[in-house]
């Protein structure tokens, strides 16, 4: 049952993934979307019925998340060579920062700080608007990517023989049953969104 509401989910050609193995009440179907007009994504998380599988009430919409917040609570990750850092200008080697500092006609326009800005989502003259008539655009198009929800797994491995599941599953499964859920998607923004 809960493959066939993952399939329905999926034909308009966006990929689909639920936070459970096995339907149960708190079941969520993530799905991700594009906008070819902009280029722009979002990522729902639906509730979906025990008892008939419908997926009709929005738990949560990231985009609208993504726009309640200030941008610059926003954390921005990146590699500067050497190890990660947050992307920031002073945080990023001096080539990356002449690197940002070049336009799309190859001339140097020192505008990198305002590209880092408009990656966090801040409005910047001169770069795609943001926003939208049914709100603001954080996301990147996210084609191509299926939605993770990592979290406390249950798939059931105890119910297993022993032969089949020694006490080491249990074990492992107590040592995460507190873990922060957490969904991940990869986006052609060139972020990978947790």
């Amino acid at each position: 049952a809960l493959l066939e509401i993952i399939d329905r989910t999926s034909a308009n050609g966006t990929s689909s993934s639920t936070s459970a193995a096995i339907l149960q009440e708190d079941t969520l179907l993530y799905s991700v979307e594009f906008r070819s007009d902009d280029w722009s994504g979002n990522l729902t998380a639906r509730e979906v019925s025990t008892v008939d599988g419908s997926t009709a009430k929005v738990a949560w919409n990231a985009e609208e998340l993504l726009a309640a917040r200030a941008t610059s609570t926003r954390t921005l990750l990146t590699h500067h060579g050497t190890a990660g850092s947050t992307l920031v200008c002073a945080e990023l080697s001096s080539a990356q920062q002449t690197n940002l500092d070049v336009g799309l006609n190859d001339l140097v326009d020192g505008m990198g700080s305002s590209r880092i800005a408009w990656l966090s989502g801040t409005s910047v003259a001169g770069m795609r608007d943001r926003n939208s008539p049914t709100g603001r655009r954080l996301l990147g198009d996210i084609v191509n990517s299926t939605p993770l929800y990592v979290g406390s797994p249950n798939r059931g491995y105890n119910l297993l023989p022993a032969a089949f599941s020694s006490s080491t599953y249990a074990a492992f499964r107590n040592s995460i049953i507190n873990r922060t859920p957490i969904m991940a998607t990869g986006a052609n923004d060139g972020f990978l969104h947790v």
